[in-house]
């Protein structure tokens, strides 16, 4: 029973924030549906791609949303040197989606390792990171960098980035193969 104009108001304000809430969720599970349905470059079962991140969470994310793609290989690596040792024992990855900020050795630490390895260099890197300053940025990019994602991100916009880069490598592998 509301019995004043104050009491009226605190009521339209509650129920606004509660539908605003249901919008916001709804809107959210919509895009995460529309993300995960989202359409790009179709791995094949040769895909294989390295993600290296201290974050576990930032690991779950990936692979619910890389997963979709049953042939895709993912593996893990949680610092750069981890990321190394990865390397060593596969060296046959289509991509790499790397943090700057890791324990251990950080990821550009790793890209100055790899950068001068032939066995390596074909390899795109995706640097995804909060370190948005125009200097890590442009680091990243000299030291090989095919990509760079800001934190917080937008799911499809990494798809995006991923099927551009891949289609391009894959475009790149045709053209030496015809030759």
């Amino acid at each position: 029973k509301i019995e004043n104009i104050n009491e009226l108001n605190k009521y339209i304000e509650i129920k606004t924030i509660n539908i605003c809430r249901y919008n916001y969720n709804k809107i959210v599970l919509n895009l995460l549906r529309w993300y995960l349905n989202y359409s790009c470059y179709m791995m094949d079962q040769t895909t294989k791609i390295l993600i290296v991140d201290d974050s576990q969470l930032i690991h779950s994310m990936y692979r619910l949303v890389l997963n979709r793609y049953k042939s895709c290989k993912i593996v893990d690596a949680m610092n750069g040197l981890e990321a190394l040792d990865a390397l060593s024992k596969e060296n046959d990855f289509n991509l790499i989606l790397l943090d700057i900020n890791m324990p251990v050795m950080n990821g550009l630490q790793f890209m100055e390792k790899i950068k001068n390895e032939n066995i390596y260099k074909q390899i795109p890197i995706i640097v995804i990171s909060t370190e948005g300053k125009e200097e890590d940025t442009l680091r990243a990019l000299q030291l090989g960098a095919a990509g760079y994602v800001v934190k917080p991100f937008k799911p499809h916009m990494l798809y995006e980035l991923i099927e551009k880069i891949l289609s391009r490598k894959q475009a790149q592998f045709a053209g030496s193969k015809s030759l």
